[in-house]
């Protein structure tokens, strides 16, 4: 079975979802540091941002098992 790794570096949405998270990561990283966005907006990101690559990542798994058991 394919790793996170594998499917962030060879799966188009994979790395949409990784840059995503990054982006949402900077924005609370921003709020801790300057202030800017608001920790409710950083939150606002960080939050859909995680669910979003963890349900991406789990439907790949469910995909790539119903591929190589048919």
């Amino acid at each position: 079975m394919e790793s996170p790794v594998w499917w962030v570096k060879n799966d188009r949405i994979g790395r949409s979802r990784l840059f995503l998270l990054a982006f949402a990561i900077l924005c609370v990283l921003g709020a801790a540091v300057v202030g800017w966005p608001s920790w409710t907006n950083a939150l606002m990101i960080l939050v859909p941002s995680v669910v979003v690559f963890i349900g991406d990542y789990l439907f790949w798994r469910v995909d790539l098992r119903r591929a190589k058991n048919p």
